[in-house]
């Protein structure tokens, strides 16, 4: 199981978490380089209809899947900073500009990593 998000534990999170979901192949909804496709289109015929774009439904299911999936891995004190987010690239923004700073804790956890490492 994933270790829940805390403010000091971020790199070790997403690590876990990141190789989780490029395992099944979607990163690339939360790294932002598969971004919603428009919801509507616009068929060809004349006059043009506009219509539900079942690519954009297709998107939009698997995003709040993983969007689901990562909430549930955030402590509820992390968990309460991202009620605003809308789509997993949002939430895995707002978490990486939150809590990847090279703060006294991440250096701390970084130093933690190298000594187990070398054991």
């Amino acid at each position: 199981s994933v270790t829940k998000l805390l403010p000091t534990n971020y790199l070790n999170w997403q690590l876990q978490v990141e190789t989780f979901l490029d395992g099944f192949d979607l990163l690339k909804y939360t790294d932002g380089s598969f971004l919603a496709p428009p919801t509507t289109i616009y068929t060809t015929a004349t006059p043009p209809v506009t219509t539900t774009n079942l690519v954009y439904q297709t998107w939009r299911r698997q995003d709040r899947l993983i969007y689901a999936s990562i909430l549930t891995t955030l402590s509820n004190e992390v968990a309460s900073l991202v009620s605003q987010t809308k789509t997993s690239h949002d939430l895995w923004t707002l978490l990486k500009n939150t809590y990847a700073k090279a703060s006294r804790s991440h250096l701390k956890q970084l130093k933690e990593r190298l000594r187990m490492a070398s054991k």
